[in-house]
């Protein structure tokens, strides 16, 4: 592959990983304000089923970041071990 179309595959990775942090802090924020408030009577149970969802959604993105954060070290670590051999 080009070192052109590299750069750009890097850098869309890099872009994916931050837009996922990002998502990740705000599903965790809200996580925990549900969870300060006190929820009483009627709106308990449908609660509970949204803080459900907000849990599954939390575990995708981080299955996701775990999936590209080890494919883009293996990508910098091969980048290193060229630029060795060409010293």
């Amino acid at each position: 592959m080009s070192n052109a179309i590299q750069t750009i595959v890097n850098a869309d990775k890099e872009k994916q990983i931050k837009d996922l942090d990002n998502v990740l802090r705000l599903v965790t924020n809200n996580t925990n304000l549900l969870n300060d408030m006190e929820i009483k009577g009627a709106y308990a149970m449908p609660m509970a089923e949204v803080l459900s969802w907000l849990d599954a959604f939390k575990r995708s993105v981080t299955d996701q970041l775990n999936a590209l954060r080890p494919a883009k070290e293996l990508e910098t670590a091969g980048d290193d071990k060229i630029l060795q051999e060409v010293k």
